[in-house]
């Protein structure tokens, strides 16, 4: 009743008087000791800010502090320590916390009792050992190596990275150009396009772009226009001008998300892909990411299935040379020679916002090399330890 009451008259929830970043510096001393992580200020993001709220967000913040003591129990005295301790630093940064938080989440889900000898994190190999040369990288970098089944593994969150970027873009262009007030923006592209291509300089080019258009249109322009990039053409941009609706009218089918998407997994991991060593995809969804994807009636697992079947069975015979579907690879193999390499993809729903969960979709690879292989049992396990919505499929049957 005293919340309602609360509510009703419309009093403002209660909120820490310290910034986020210092209070996740408590947890980080309380958790790891003081002095072993220094947290630098920095703006508030979707994780460590739940620590300012006082009355909200109790069983995420419990969960949250509670895998933080795992995974120090499960990792303290390994050479993987200093790599956990960094990764926990970087969830506090803004540009980096959810890629940072999808590898706790994965840390805490992967090492399990069925590791025996300690995992190891962040592996830097010679270029050669994956296809990080083919995309013009110098070194290969994987997130975790677990050498009691020879299996290597990156990280990647499940959300849509691109849209996430153009936000921040037409938040800055719109705020630089000062229409704040008169207009509004929707951006158009490829959902499976690589995020790399809209960051570092290109982030730059598209907001200078975009702001000189703004600035270029008067006060007193109404209804809709279009703006089509020319940093990337594929990118258009509707601008709705003094007031009104700027939207558009969708539903969400999964398989219609998988058939846009088809590409995404060779578009933005290819450089990952080990060449002879057996190798995995974790992908970590979390509600707070900038997600496209429907938990609606099972939509998502129905997704994934239908992506890693894209991804594994789709390309089976195809000729197409990769550098066809992946601008960047400079490499002579074809796509179906390419996907060979890729031993299966790891869904991972993180549930700690509303309890102490996960769920685990393991979809493997019918055409790799490593079909049949003795990390079998062990992904199962990890299938076995989420909830019930959790499956492992090796689409033995659906291979065509």
């Amino acid at each position: 009743m005293l919340l309602r009451i609360k509510h009703l008259i419309g009093m403002k929830p209660r909120m820490a008087k310290e910034e986020a970043y210092v209070l996740y510096q408590q947890l980080c001393d309380e958790v790891y000791g003081k002095g072993a992580i220094q947290i630098k200020p920095a703006p508030t993001n979707n994780v460590i800010g739940t620590l300012r709220h006082l009355d909200d967000f109790f069983e995420f913040k419990k969960n949250f502090k509670e895998r933080l003591i795992r995974l120090r129990k499960k990792v303290e005295g390994t050479s993987a320590y200093p790599a956990l301790l960094e990764q926990v630093k970087q969830v506090a940064d803004p540009k980096n916390w959810e890629g940072a938080y999808a590898e706790l989440a994965a840390y805490d889900m992967m090492w399990n009792d069925h590791i025996m000898t300690p995992m190891e994190l962040d592996k830097t190999m010679p270029v050669t050992d994956s296809y990080a040369g083919e995309m013009g990288h110098k070194e290969t970098n994987e997130d975790g190596y677990l050498p009691d089944y020879n299996l290597y593994f990156d990280v990647k969150i499940l959300a849509d990275t691109v849209g996430a970027i153009l936000s921040g873009i037409i938040d800055d262009a719109i705020a630089a150009s000062s229409q704040a007030a008169k207009c509004d923006i929707l951006p158009e592209y490829p959902y499976d396009d690589d995020d790399e291509e809209y960051g570092g300089i290109n982030r730059r080019k598209l907001f200078d772009e975009l702001k000189a258009f703004l600035v270029a249109n008067n006060a007193n322009t109404k209804g809709k226009t279009t703006f089509r990039s020319s940093v990337i053409p594929r990118l258009m941009y509707r601008i709705q001008w003094g007031g009104g609706v700027n939207s558009v009218i969708s539903e969400y089918c999964p398989y219609r998300h998988a058939q846009e998407t088809k590409h995404l997994i060779f578009k933005r991991y290819t450089k990952k892909i080990m060449k002879n060593e057996m190798f995995m995809l974790v992908l970590v969804k979390f509600p707070w990411y900038n997600n496209r994807i429907s938990s609606f009636i099972d939509a998502d697992h129905v997704y994934y299935r239908s992506l890693a079947r894209r991804t594994f069975c789709g390309y089976l015979g195809d000729s197409t040379p990769m550098s066809n579907i992946v601008t960047k690879f400079t490499g002579s193999e074809t796509v179906d020679e390419v996907s060979k390499h890729l031993a299966g993809i790891i869904f991972l729903d993180d549930n700690i916002i509303k309890e102490n969960s996960y769920s685990c979709n393991v979809i493997m690879n019918p055409n790799s090399k490593y079909v049949h292989s003795i990390a079998d049992s062990y992904l199962m396990s990890l299938v076995m330890q989420g909830d019930k919505r959790g499956v492992y499929d090796d689409l033995i049957y659906d291979n065509y």
